[in-house]
């Protein structure tokens, strides 16, 4: 569905006391998934959930003892709950039964490209140095790596050759509205005297990926933001993704830092810290990616004691029912708690931490990430476009005591005039949205078909009292 975001450009009017604002989700209080046998090792990470063949199917993270540290594993669940962890066995030199793949990335994602060949069905990106036998011709400097599969389980690189020189944390998603893939991926640039991570992203047409744009990058208002939260500076871990219609919405990990910032690998580089995850959003391809007002937290660590210390989430969100459901990765402790200043593990603190590390879940209605509240009663014009099949127009929302909805449908030709549609202006034609839906279709005693209007763009003026409003979207008639 098409959000409403303060700040998009289709928004050509907002009048009375309506007001921006930001949902909250429902974080579930235990963990849905902890390490459990000798292939999971000491703690699981879960990278990609995707709703696949009629089942939930899930790619994570194992951190087993032995020569792999971490190792992708996946696992399967008829409701996004409870998990089983197939005996794969793909792995010849591993002497127990386990689930992994053989995709020997760090922190890889997967998504499913429908314009790709059956071949290359899945398509996975990684960071880090390639290992069992994939060779990295830059010998040790950290990169980014780009994956094709068939079934999800067997992989094959697309090349030898690195896509994108950095390392550690990549996410990439498909968009079904833009017909591409995203990929948000970690560099360090230097900013206010220190070295921070950034947001930098990359897409995948035709199974070609591009070269990399930054997308977001630290500011001041980030330290600001650490200061208010007892911290020092701040910087962006990785990004998640939401396709939300012809836009996109950054579930962005804000990383906290705590003081020292390390000397040495990188000089000024904050190791130790906190985290929560805000939201962005990008309107279009082309569009700036902007941060909520306020940068208020979305998820925040310390909630239950299984994310305590620090959270962040998977490559994107999994529609259920009508719902959107979000996995997490929670710590106990802070990032670098059981690390020293050269960033090497102590011993007596490493197993505690490790021991300490989950796979949570969050959920909210679908598509309610952010709207409009009227408090008590407002109006906001929006242009929707140029119709060019009948249609019908569907709204997500929410109404109070005594609130409803209603909706005015204009025509316009030049930019800030309304031009009435016989039996969809007036204020009587428009039939009053009452209670609670996801995707209601709007009404008017004239019917909810509207027909095509390739000459003009249509506007429709949302008439909104003690209700929120968060999302729209077409359905053809």
């Amino acid at each position: 569905m098409e959000l409403f975001f303060e700040s998009r450009q289709e928004i050509t009017k907002i009048e009375g006391k309506l007001y921006f604002f930001q949902a909250d989700p429902e974080v579930l209080p235990e963990p849905i998934m902890r390490a459990d046998g000798r292939a999971d090792g000491k703690y699981v990470t879960v990278h990609t959930v995707l709703r696949d063949s009629g089942c939930y199917r899930m790619w994570y993270d194992a951190h087993p003892e032995g020569p792999f540290k971490h190792i992708l594993s996946y696992a399967e669940s008829d409701d996004g709950l409870t998990w089983r962890k197939p005996d794969l066995n793909l792995i010849k030199d591993v002497a127990y039964p386990n689930n992994y793949c053989d995709l020997g990335l760090g922190s890889p994602s997967v998504f499913i490209d429908p314009d790709a060949p059956p071949e290359a069905r899945y398509r996975a990106t990684g960071g880090l140095r390639p290992t069992r036998g994939w060779a990295n011709p830059q010998g040790t400097t950290p990169a980014y790596y780009t994956a094709h599969s068939v079934d999800g389980l067997h992989w094959e690189l697309d090349s030898s050759k690195p896509r994108w020189f950095s390392g550690d944390v990549i996410n990439c998603i498909y968009h079904p509205g833009q017909r591409r893939g995203l990929a948000a991926m970690k560099f360090v640039r230097r900013m206010n005297g220190i070295a921070r991570r950034a947001i930098w992203t990359a897409d995948c047409r035709q199974g070609q990926w591009s070269d990399e744009v930054c997308a977001l990058m630290p500011d001041e208002y980030d330290d600001v933001a650490a200061q208010a939260r007892g911290c020092v500076s701040g910087d962006y871990y990785g990004m998640s993704m939401l396709p939300a219609g012809s836009g996109t919405v950054g579930l962005l990990w804000n990383f906290w830092h705590r003081l020292p910032l390390t000397s040495s690998s990188v000089e000024n580089y904050a190791l130790f810290g906190t985290a929560d995850i805000g939201l962005v959003y990008q309107s279009g391809e082309q569009g700036r990616w902007l941060h909520v007002p306020g940068r208020k937290a979305f998820i925040d660590s310390g909630t239950f004691p299984w994310n305590r210390g620090w959270v962040h989430g998977a490559t994107g969100v999994v529609d259920v029912g009508s719902e959107q459901w979000y996995y997490l990765n929670g710590m106990q402790q802070d990032h670098g708690w059981a690390l020293d200043l050269d960033w090497k593990p102590v011993e007596k603190w490493s197993k505690i931490a490790d021991d300490q590390r989950s796979i949570g879940l969050a959920k909210w209605p679908a598509w309610r990430l952010f709207g409009f509240q009227a408090d008590p009663e407002g109006l906001l014009d929006y242009e929707l476009g140029r119709l060019d099949r009948p249609s019908r127009l569907v709204l997500n929302y929410k109404a109070g005591c005594q609130g409803n909805v209603r909706v005015q449908l204009f025509g316009r030709e030049i930019r800030g005039d309304c031009i009435e549609i016989p039996g969809f202006s007036a204020m009587e034609d428009a039939v009053p949205l009452t209670g609670d839906s996801v995707g209601e279709v709007v009404r008017w005693k004239s019917g909810d078909v509207i027909q095509p209007s390739p000459d003009r763009r249509l506007v429709a003026r949302f008439i909104v009292e003690n209700a929120a409003i968060y999302a729209w979207e077409w359905q053809p008639a």
